[in-house]
C-alpha cells in the first residue's frame, strides 16, 4: 500500500490530492517516505507545504528536525503552526520567537494558528498568551482562547486550571 501511496504522490498533479496523500504518509507514519516529504517542504502552495509539515512531524524522526527549523520562517499561519508543533518537543528549538511572532501578528488567522499550536503543545510557558488573546480585539480569537483554557484545564495542567479560575471562564 504505502509504494502505491508514494507512487500516486510523486505522479499527482492536483495539489488538493497531493496535500492528501502527503498528510496520509505522515499518519501512516512511513519513515521511508521522508526524503520525498522534505521536497514538499518548499513546494510554492501552502497547503502542500503545511501538510509536509505536518506529516513529517508525525512521523517524528528526529533527523527531520533541521529541516522543519527553516519552515518556522514561513508566512503561511498554517505551515508555522505546523513547524510550531513538530518541533514543539525537540530539546535543542527554542520556540519563543515564532510564537510572539504568531501573538503579534495582524492576521486573525495567525492568532488563531497560535491557539491551536499551544493546545498542542501543552506547555504553561506559553499560556500567558492563551490569557493576553482573552482581550484580543477580535470575538472569534477570545472565544477560541477561552475554549483553548478550559480544554487544557480539563486536562489538569495546573496552570490552565488557575487561569479558568483566575478569569472566570
Amino acid at each position: 500500500m504505502v509504494p502505491n501511496i508514494l507512487n500516486a504522490l510523486i505522479r499527482e498533479k492536483d495539489p488538493y490530492v497531493q496535500s492528501s496523500l502527503i498528510l496520509a504518509l505522515g499518519r501512516l507514519n512511513v519513515k521511508d517516505a521522508i526524503p520525498t516529504l522534505e521536497t514538499f517542504l518548499s513546494d510554492a502552495d501552502a497547503r502542500i507545504r503545511a501538510n509536509a509539515v505536518e506529516a513529517l512531524g508525525l512521523i517524528g524522526d528526529p533527523s527531520v528536525f533541521p529541516k522543519l527549523i527553516s519552515t518556522l520562517d514561513d508566512e503561511n499561519n498554517r505551515v508555522l503552526a505546523n513547524a510550531v508543533v513538530a518541533l514543539g518537543n525537540c530539546p535543542y528549538i527554542q520556540l519563543d520567537a515564532p510564537v510572539k511572532r504568531m501573538y503579534s501578528s495582524p492576521e486573525i488567522l495567525m492568532r488563531r494558528s497560535l491557539i491551536y499550536c499551544l493546545v498542542e503543545l501543552k506547555k504553561p510557558r506559553y499560556f500567558h498568551y492563551l490569557e493576553k488573546l482573552l482581550s484580543d480585539k477580535e470575538e472569534v480569537v477570545r472565544s477560541r482562547a477561552a475554549e483553548a483554557l478550559k480544554v487544557l484545564a480539563v486536562e489538569n495542567i495546573p496552570e490552565a486550571v488557575e487561569l479558568v479560575r483566575k478569569r472566570g471562564l
